[in-house]
């Protein structure tokens, strides 16, 4: 029996990913099998920013909330049923959905800033 130069090199049954979250400060990098989802893929990625308590902390951690796009500067999300084997990146970008954003700043704690400009007197 011949074997060929494609026989002996191990098949690649895992991959190092690096998502960047939106106001987060380096990316959260995971070693996934090749199958994942692109919806499995975010939670996970949600799962361990939690993990590593990064911030800012996240307004939510459901992964239905989130998008996930090649780039910050893709608008385009990627579809949640596509296979990490399929994209054809290692690198990508987390964002809240437009929607999740109105939502969660509409429970915020946090005062907001008036953009209307300051008056001094002096």
């Amino acid at each position: 029996m011949k074997t060929t130069t494609h026989d002996m090199h191990p098949k690649l049954t895992k991959l190092l990913v690096n998502v960047t979250i939106q106001r987060s400060l380096g990316p959260v990098k995971l070693v996934l099998p090749l199958d994942v989802t692109v919806e499995e893929l975010t939670a996970a990625v949600l799962r361990q920013y939690v993990k590593e308590m990064r911030l800012p902390i996240l307004p939510s951690v459901d992964p239905s909330a989130f998008d996930l796009h090649y780039s910050r500067f893709s608008l385009e999300s990627l579809n949640r049923d596509e296979k990490l084997m399929n994209l054809g990146s290692r690198n990508f970008f987390l964002c809240l959905k437009s929607d999740a954003v109105e939502v969660a700043d509409s429970r915020s704690d946090v005062p907001k800033m008036s953009t209307e400009k300051a008056e001094f007197h002096g």
